[in-house]
């Protein structure tokens, strides 16, 4: 029997429109499920390893508090990323049918997730995509009591669950990216807190947490490539190679556009410009794509413009 992972996303308010792609890469996928907690409005086919749990920010406060059995006040719902380490306690009470649980976000595409993950599961409790950090777009961890409290360990975690601000507690606790991936160990790094890659790490290094740090998330795609979903599948372009998934994290900032559609095909393409529903040729580049770049471009202007002249106000 191959292993079920509820992937646990809480997501209030409106859902961005890439949500329709996100949704569709699900769809093929043996061993996830999304458990979505949301009062949003979904105007998009959801297949049958997608389940809907009608909630709101405030509920979510509740179910935390009771949970780690502190106060839990959030009014952003950016805030909620700090407590996933925490959800294997939060929402319990529906991974009872689950081995594993996973965190992660909306903005991106999967291809074949179970061949990359199924060889890891067996041997691992905590798998992250990235070798240098837990990956926020997808960490995927045992259902257990252990790992389930593995965020107790930081000595800072009630400063984080109290605090009505983000601190990146999910991740490194603070930007400290440029620097790991430069080569830091993130051990030797300190944010505004510890966080849980710290304590996944720290316990990893000691050989009292199984752990696999491996970089599965491919976050950009260089100009000229494209890549290809199909049916459940990524494929590079350039070599044919297969990739997990594809998080638009940093592309969809300035030229990322994706067609809005009322259902997504079973095959669409990627470029660093977003997504085409035909195969990207010569024609389309000197064109959509050009014009996808310059309207980008203005936008950022735009929006760099703003930010300027509130700092000298």
């Amino acid at each position: 029997m191959k292993p079920r992972v509820a992937l646990i996303i809480p997501y209030f308010g409106t859902l961005p429109h890439y949500f329709a792609y996100f949704v569709k890469s699900i769809a093929t996928s043996p061993i996830l499920e999304l458990l979505l907690f949301t009062d949003a409005e979904i105007c998009v086919p959801l297949p049958k390893n997608v389940t809907v749990h009608r909630s709101s920010l405030s509920e979510f406060n509740e179910l935390a508090s009771r949970a780690v059995s502190v106060p839990v006040t959030s009014t952003n719902p950016y805030k909620i990323c700090d407590f996933r380490p925490a959800f294997g306690k939060v929402f319990q009470e529906y991974l009872r049918d689950f081995e594993f649980w996973a965190f992660g976000d909306i903005d991106l595409v999967y291809g074949d997730i179970a061949a990359f993950l199924e060889p890891l599961l067996h041997d691992h409790d905590v798998i992250s995509c990235r070798s240098g950090w837990i990956s926020g777009s997808l960490c995927v961890l045992r259902n257990c009591g252990k790992v389930n409290e593995l965020y107790r360990l930081s000595k800072d975690w009630q400063i984080v669950f109290t605090s009505p601000d983000p601190k990146l507690f999910d991740e490194m606790g603070g930007h400290l990216y440029q620097e790991v991936l430069k080569g830091a160990d993130v051990l030797s790094l300190a944010g505004a807190v510890e966080s849980f890659t710290h304590v996944v790490k720290r316990l990893a290094k000691e050989g009292s947490l199984r752990c696999a740090f491996h970089d599965l998330a491919c976050e950009g795609i260089p100009w000229g490539e494209t890549i290809d979903y199909n049916a459940g599948k990524l494929l590079r372009s350039s070599d044919g190679s297969q990739l997990m998934y594809l998080h638009y994290v940093v592309m969809k900032r300035r030229y990322f556009e994706l067609p809005k559609v009322s259902r997504v095909p079973d095959h669409f393409f990627i470029r660093r410009t977003g997504v085409y529903l035909k195969r990207p040729d010569i024609r389309t580049v000197c064109s959509v794509e050009v014009e996808r770049v310059l309207r980008g471009s203005i936008h950022a202007s735009r929006r760099l413009l703003r930010r300027y002249i509130g700092e000298q106000l």
